[in-house]
């Protein structure tokens, strides 16, 4: 029987569960795995699924194509788009490296188009992807 999630006084989002991950780079078999390892994670003995809206952000060190993205644009709305749709590189050499990606229970919030972007900043090789959920 599936776990029952009491979300009173939580807001318009429900419970909400943010999340930073930075992936390896090195290797495509380590990055695939960190993916897995992240969906199967049940923080406070709950499935990802249990939490009323899931915010995951970072430095993924894979393009929108690379098969370890497949499972996190399965389950999620990325806020620059799909695998193929995508607007912002995030990397000085153009690439998009990081992502925002967001999922709930039922219909849930979404990323508000016209708010993505990014913002390059001299203290990084990465610009600043940011969003707005609505």
């Amino acid at each position: 029987m599936a776990e029952s999630v009491e979300e009173s006084g939580v807001g318009p989002l429900g419970a909400v569960l943010s999340c930073g991950l930075h992936l390896d780079s090195r290797s495509d078999a380590v990055r695939a795995a960190q993916v897995r390892e992240f969906l199967a994670w049940r923080p406070g003995g709950r499935d990802l699924t249990a939490y009323g809206t899931v915010v995951v952000g970072g430095d993924f060190n894979a393009e929108p194509s690379h098969r370890a993205m497949a499972p996190l644009y399965a389950v999620g709305q990325e806020a620059d788009g799909g695998p193929g749709t995508w607007r912002h590189p995030t990397h000085e050499d153009g690439r998009k490296l990081d992502y925002l990606f967001t999922w709930s229970r039922g219909a849930g919030p979404r990323w508000q188009d016209s708010a993505t972007g990014t913002l390059a900043t001299p203290n990084s090789d990465h610009l600043v992807l940011h969003g707005r959920l609505g």
